[in-house]
């Protein structure tokens, strides 16, 4: 099953290649620790074919090469390193699916923002067998437009702090608010959601 992303259009496209090639020259792209020297050497070229003119489809399949993954990664189990097997098909589908989304929503957001509009909407993109519990992030949940874009950019390897990307496979993105949803029902998540500063 794919992810609906329903203003996937040149506007969208051109902001998600501006906020990768921001990410490139200021040296933040996001690296998958899984990647073998060539992943990192091929992966912005990848990346950038896709958010183009691609899907997040698309970016998997060409990531699906097992010389750009390890065969295996280390991990501690009762305060021993051990290793186990990484399946290059499955950290493909993950990079894939996470990045292309990552951008989609940054994309979307620079966009709305040049609208003027300020809020948007999380919704679930893709159908997935057992839908994550989240603590912060649910469909839903509507966020201010720039502070949704500045959490993004933030975002470390293991999700962001108000849980955009709550782990793999969610399938969890963002949208424009639909125009019928009345203002007064338009409660900001981050009314209720304490700011990083004050996380204890």
């Amino acid at each position: 099953m794919s992810y609906h992303f329903p203003e996937l259009d040149l506007e969208t496209r051109r902001f998600m290649l501006a906020e990768a090639r921001e990410d490139v020259a200021r040296g933040r792209l996001m690296l998958n620790r899984r990647l073998t020297d060539l992943g990192r050497e091929k992966y912005p070229a990848l990346l950038t074919q896709a958010l183009e003119s691609g899907t997040e489809e698309t970016l998997t399949q060409s990531l699906s090469d097992p010389a750009l993954f390890v065969d295996r990664e280390p991990y501690l189990r009762g305060g021993q390193q051990l290793y186990r097997r990484v399946n290059f098909e499955v950290a493909a589908r993950l990079v894939g699916e996470t990045e292309f989304n990552i951008y989609y929503m940054r994309g979307l957001c620079r966009k709305l923002m040049t609208e003027g509009v300020t809020r948007v909407m999380v919704y679930r993109a893709k159908t997935v067998e057992k839908a994550r519990a989240g603590k912060r992030v649910n469909p839903g949940d509507i966020w201010f437009t720039c502070e949704a874009l500045d959490d993004l950019r933030l975002r470390g390897e293991e999700g962001s702090f108000r849980g955009f990307l709550r782990g793999p496979y969610s399938g969890i993105s963002l949208q424009r608010v639909p125009p019928e949803l009345p203002l007064e029902w338009q409660v900001i998540a981050s009314d209720v959601v304490p700011p990083p500063e004050s996380k204890r």
